[in-house]
C-alpha cells in the first residue's frame, strides 16, 4: 500500500496466515471505528518496509476508535519474530487518547528510533504505545 489503510466503521481482519505489507512512509493501519484482528492461521503479519526518514511517526496500527487484536504479528516482516520493525520512528501500535485497545494475543516488534526532525534527546523507540485506555491480556511485545 502506498497510503494508510483507513477503518471508518466496524470492521473484522482475519489475516489467515497472510502477510500485508505497506511501503508508505506514514501509518499503515489507522482505525477511526471499531476493528478487530484476528489470525486464524498464526503466522499472519502486518509490516512496513519503509525506511524513508520523515516528519512524522510511522505506525503499524494506529488506533483512534475501538481496536481489539487477538492474533498476529505486527512489525517483524517474517514470522520468526525476532527482527526489529523496520518503520522509522514507530511502533507496532499506538493507542490515541480516545482509543480503547484490547490485546488477547499476538506479537509486536519495536520501530527504528531513527526520524530527521527529531528533537535533541528524542532517541526512544516502542513496541506498544498507548495514551487512552489499554488491557493487554496476553501478547509477546
Amino acid at each position: 500500500a502506498e497510503k494508510e489503510f483507513g477503518i471508518p466503521d466496524a470492521v473484522t481482519i482475519d489475516l489467515a496466515g497472510h502477510k500485508l505489507t505497506s511501503t508508505y512512509a506514514g501509518w499503515s493501519v489507522v482505525n477511526y471505528g471499531e476493528l478487530t484482528v484476528n489470525d486464524s492461521g498464526n503466522t499472519g503479519i502486518i509490516c512496513n518496509t519503509s525506511t524513508e526518514a520523515g516528519d512524522s511517526t510511522h505506525f503499524i496500527l494506529r488506533n483512534h476508535g475501538t481496536m481489539i487484536v487477538n492474533g498476529g504479528t505486527f512489525g517483524d516482516e517474517d514470522t520468526d519474530r525476532a527482527n526489529e520493525n523496520k518503520a522509522n520512528w514507530g511502533a507496532a501500535l499506538i493507542n490515541l487518547d480516545e482509543g480503547d485497545v484490547t490485546i488477547n494475543g499476538g506479537y509486536f516488534t519495536c520501530g527504528d528510533n531513527y526520524w530527521a526532525g527529531k528533537p535533541a534527546g528524542a532517541n526512544y523507540s516502542y513496541a506498544i504505545r498507548n495514551y487512552g485506555t489499554m488491557t493487554i491480556k496476553e501478547g509477546t511485545v
